[in-house]
């Protein structure tokens, strides 16, 4: 077949396993192939950015339906719900285009050149784990690698045939009692229903596949085990039997790019003297999904609301400057300051005429209507695919927008990214009095601490898709008052149904100055404002989904919380200024 078309290929069935897309036909690449196409086969369900992403690295994308299992199929697989996801695989025998593909799943790593399967016979594919211990009976097909030959209506009769196998009646497979006696007498508590469960097992697509072209009973398609090696297999297959990987299956269901650093590391070193041969397939692995993640830039837009910030202006824009990152723009909306802070800004650009071309400085026009207004000018003005906001007396930490950046190429179907910040306390005379490190976790990417618990309305510790504020219609802030980034941050979150994610790393240093800021000259008047900012967001309860109703009356159950914290902030803000008055007359 030296002169049939080839092609390596995966499936994407969800936006979240993009990192893995892009990490297996880069490590196969890095293998010297001579295989020039890399298909994935996607479905309508896939966002545009990340058919985007796909073809920008010279992947071929080819969109296909969706293949819903039975009902029977989804109510036998309760126990496996993500199988229901696997029918997708049918689609690689509508590839008619090419004569031979060979099919990988998006979370495995190639190690060594793999060219030669394409002279392997149509459905070769690996009893993957089979020498393992405790699996000797283990004969199913795996079809995390597959070579297929694509022809038509093979997908059609592949789905009558799955049609089929759902109306059968499944029986119990039963462990060898050998087996049985090693196997809990080995293996811990924790592991013990993983195993009890893969004797229930439901209907996948290897169920299918395997049953369709009786694979069990054609061993010259059974392909050496090296082609498909689970990674937390790899030591005994290399040391123990001699079997050298070339591909590396990181199965279960936390991938390594999803991984967060402290994850990684933990996970490195348990690895470490133990399982050498997996570690270092796992460090070459992740290596690649940062690679791909730090070549991807996202494009920030950075609003900058500023009033009265002659003082802080400077440190702030040197602060973004000196993130080195070019896809991005500032934005920053005078509120009819009475000091020089527009000259500041306009000084700093002439200072730092390499970066002058990033900056915008727009003005809120007809006098001080508060930060509402000058961030919805910014957004009016924003062209960036996130949003970004920085307050004009706070800096961004080093490396921020390369981190957030990483972590939104590694989570690609989130929407909105929550920060962990650097509280910095100052005093009258702007020395440092105590810094507190929080950062963003579980917690924040709970939707019932973000809608419901969270009494913070600071929008600048979350990065939002910028579509989020202008579809399904624009999404603004309350102009001339406090808290008004409190009901439009709880709407923000109402506006996707996709997981939340925090960005592993402190992002931002936000300081907290005696009287100066927003927080720092409330008043007990301003608690009719908290209330009227909760009842703003209590009106937004007919629009949301249940779930996120039943957030939003929560909050409200918890209001009188917030307004104690208010009050209690308040009578600090009274103490400030005592002794402000009392520090400027020992100094007249």
């Amino acid at each position: 077949m030296l002169d049939a078309k080839k092609s390596y290929a995966t499936i994407l069935s969800t936006d979240s396993y993009l990192p893995g897309v892009l990490s297996l036909f880069e490590s196969i690449k890095r293998t010297n192939t001579q295989i020039t196409d890399f298909v994935v086969i996607v479905n309508q369900d896939i966002k545009k950015e990340t058919i985007k992403k796909l073809k920008e690295n010279g992947i071929i994308v080819k969109t296909m339906p969706k293949i819903k299992p039975t009902q029977e199929i989804q109510s036998k697989n309760k126990l496996f719900p993500h199988w229901n996801n696997t029918f997708d695989k049918f689609n690689i025998f509508n590839l008619i285009e090419y004569d031979k593909v060979v099919y990988l799943d998006s979370d495995i790593f190639v190690s060594e050149n793999i060219d030669e399967l394409f002279e392997k016979d149509n459905m070769s594919a690996v009893v993957a784990g089979s020498r393992y211990p405790f699996n000797k009976n283990w004969s199913e097909l795996n079809s995390g690698v597959m070579v297929i030959e694509p022809e038509e209506g093979v997908r059609e009769k592949l789905i009558n045939h799955m049609h089929e196998m759902s109306k059968r009646k499944k029986t119990l497979k039963k462990t060898h009692q050998e087996n049985r006696i090693k196997f809990f007498s080995n293996i811990s508590l924790s592991k013990i229903k993983d195993k009890i469960c893969k004797h229930f097992q439901g209907i996948g697509d290897q169920d299918v596949l395997e049953d369709f072209f009786d694979w069990k009973n054609n061993p010259q398609l059974h392909l050496d085990e090296q082609y498909n090696v689970f990674s937390n297999y790899a030591d005994y297959y290399k040391n123990d039997l001699g079997i050298n990987p070339k591909c590396y299956h990181f199965i279960g269901e936390k991938k390594p790019w999803s991984l967060t650093p402290q994850e990684l590391s933990k996970k490195r070193k348990s690895l470490e003297g133990k399982k050498d041969v997996e570690k270092e397939a796992l460090d070459k692995y992740t290596q690649i999904i940062y690679d791909n993640a730090d070549k991807d830039k996202t494009s920030f837009s950075i609003i900058m609301p500023m009033k009265n910030a002659e003082q802080y202006i400077g440190k702030a824009l040197t602060s973004v400057k000196a993130q080195n990152y070019e896809n991005m723009e500032v934005i920053i909306i005078d509120d009819a300051s009475t000091d020089s802070s527009k000259q500041s800004v306009e000084k700093f650009c002439e200072d730092n005429s390499d970066f002058a071309d990033k900056i915008k400085m727009l003005d809120t026009k007809e006098g001080h209507r508060g930060p509402g207004a000058g961030r919805n000018i910014g957004l009016d003005e924003a062209t960036g695919d996130y949003i970004l906001f920085l307050d004009a007396d706070d800096e961004l930490n080093p490396e921020a927008l390369d981190n957030i950046s990483r972590t939104i190429s590694l989570n690609p179907e989130a929407d909105i990214f929550s920060l962990g910040y650097q509280l910095t306390r100052m005093d009258f005379n702007g020395n440092q009095l105590s810094t507190l490190k929080l950062n963003s976790g579980k917690l924040q990417e709970s939707r019932f601490f973000q809608i419901g618990a969270n009494t913070a309305g600071q929008i600048w510790n979350v990065c939002a898709r910028r579509s989020l504020y202008e579809q399904p219609k624009k999404l603004r802030f309350k102009e001339n008052c406090k808290f008004e980034d409190l009901p439009t941050k709880v709407e923000l979150f109402t506006r996707t149904k996709k997981n939340i994610k925090a960005v592993p790393h402190r992002t931002h240093t936000q300081y907290s100055r005696p009287v100066k800021s927003v927080t720092g000259t409330l008043r007990i008047n301003d608690m009719k404002r908290l209330i009227d900012a909760n009842l703003e967001i209590a009106n937004i309860r007919p629009k949301v989904e249940s779930k996120d109703r039943m957030y939003i009356n929560a909050r409200m159950v918890m209001l009188p919380v917030v307004l104690g914290w208010l009050v209690q902030k308040c009578i600090h803000n009274k103490i400030d200024l005592y002794r402000m008055s009392k520090l400027e007359e020992k100094e007249r």
